[in-house]
């Protein structure tokens, strides 16, 4: 299955879908009348994208972008038989098979060609924003994920990056607290072996958090959460 694929469209000034087949860990964009262009990938909220502006610059469209679809298409249909594709949120990346333009973003104008490159999501991320306790020192919980669903392991082989407070933790074990559909809670620790659990790690409402394997992560870490 191909990794990288290169689609070419006609701008039409309204939203325009595309089916990949697959979830895109980054999309580029580019209008080859205007000169302009535009980027996103799963850290990038849904409908907005990076695009570039006025003397080389870039800046963060938050009105405009890319987002995450699912075409319900039935199998060997075109593309779109199947209605409008339904929206997919970041968290739930697994579930898309396609992105949408939205009316607006840099490169989708009216009577206009332009590119899209979409590389396939290979190792994953999972976005989440923490709607459990405020604050929570042990556990992370955003309840409209199943992470058991999508990938997530509860062996410390993923860490958990707070984007809010600049820490991290290791992920832990994975549960479906009482009432909630999805295993959509995430005990954190410390180390890598999960002897010792976070006890400060201040998990407040909102805050938005990356999950990624551990083998493909930076290193230096940043902060460890305690």
């Amino acid at each position: 299955m191909r990794d990288h694929i290169v689609l070419f469209g006609q701008g039409t000034g309204a939203s325009i879908y595309f089916k990949l087949g697959w979830p895109p860990a980054l999309v580029r964009i580019s209008n080859f009348a205007a000169r302009t262009g535009g980027l996103w990938c799963p850290l990038i909220p849904e409908e907005d994208a990076i695009e570039d502006a006025a003397a080389g610059t870039k800046t963060l469209d938050t009105s405009h972008g890319v987002r995450l679809v699912k075409f319900n298409d039935e199998p060997g249909a075109l593309p779109g038989s199947g209605g409008t594709p339904s929206d997919v949120e970041n968290g739930r990346f697994w579930e898309a098979n396609g992105i949408e333009l939205t009316s607006g973003v840099v490169a989708n104008i009216d009577g206009e060609p332009f590119c899209i490159e979409a590389f396939r999501m290979t190792v994953p991320m999972v976005t989440a924003v923490h709607d459990g306790t405020n604050p929570s020192h042990t556990y992370f919980e955003d309840s409209s994920i199943d992470f058991i669903e999508a990938g997530i392991s509860p062996n410390g082989k993923f860490i958990l990056i707070n984007e809010t407070n600049d820490n991290m933790a290791y992920v832990g074990a994975i549960t479906q607290p009482a009432g909630k559909t999805n295993y959509c809670r995430i005990y954190t620790f410390e180390d890598e072996g999960l002897v010792t659990a976070t006890a400060a790690a201040a998990f407040a409402t909102d805050d938005v958090v990356y999950i990624l394997p551990r083998a493909y992560s930076q290193h230096p870490l940043i902060t460890a959460a305690t």
